[in-house]
């Protein structure tokens, strides 16, 4: 759901009146006041990350047939906090971990569902450090259940777009 369509456009003129309707020097007060806002919505608190892109809660869902042979959707978990990382995936990977990933779609599709791409790097990069110590191959970024299906899906999603 987007941030604006949410239903909080008030909020987005609160923080205008809040600099005095200041939108000099590229806007930066601006989105200082609204980098500070904390929206309540029904799917939980929703922030702006250091990139002015949403923040907030997901909900895993699985379709499962019900007794009465009807599909279902069932709640499996909720993770809050998740954020848009777009590019910064690739350049975390690369720069942190030593690993080109910008060519499998699986993998930067994976980081941008599960978020937090530097910490994941460096996670990776510690690891592969504990491997080579002890002379075995490093590990490969792995792609999660969402981005086995970009992969094994690609052709289909590239023919839409």
């Amino acid at each position: 759901m987007s941030l604006w369509n949410g239903g909080h456009m008030q909020e987005a003129l609160d923080a205008l009146d809040a600099v005095g309707g200041d939108l000099s020097n590229g806007q930066a007060r601006f989105m200082e006041a609204l980098a500070n806002i904390e929206l309540a919505s029904p799917l939980g608190t929703i922030t702006l990350n250091e990139n002015r892109q949403a923040t907030g809660s997901v909900f895993v869902t699985e379709v499962v047939e019900g007794a009465d042979g009807n599909l279902q959707s069932v709640f499996r978990a909720r993770q809050d906090g998740v954020t848009q990382t777009l590019g910064m995936s690739i350049e975390a990977y690369r720069d942190i971990a030593g690993f080109d990933i910008s060519q499998n779609p699986g993998v930067t599709a994976t980081l941008y569902n599960v978020g937090n791409p530097e910490a994941r790097a460096r996670a990776l990069k510690a690891e592969n450090r504990r491997l080579a110590a002890g002379g075995k191959p490093p590990r490969l970024p792995q792609e999660n259940y969402y981005g086995w299906f970009v992969n094994d899906r690609l052709d289909e999603l590239k023919a839409l777009f």
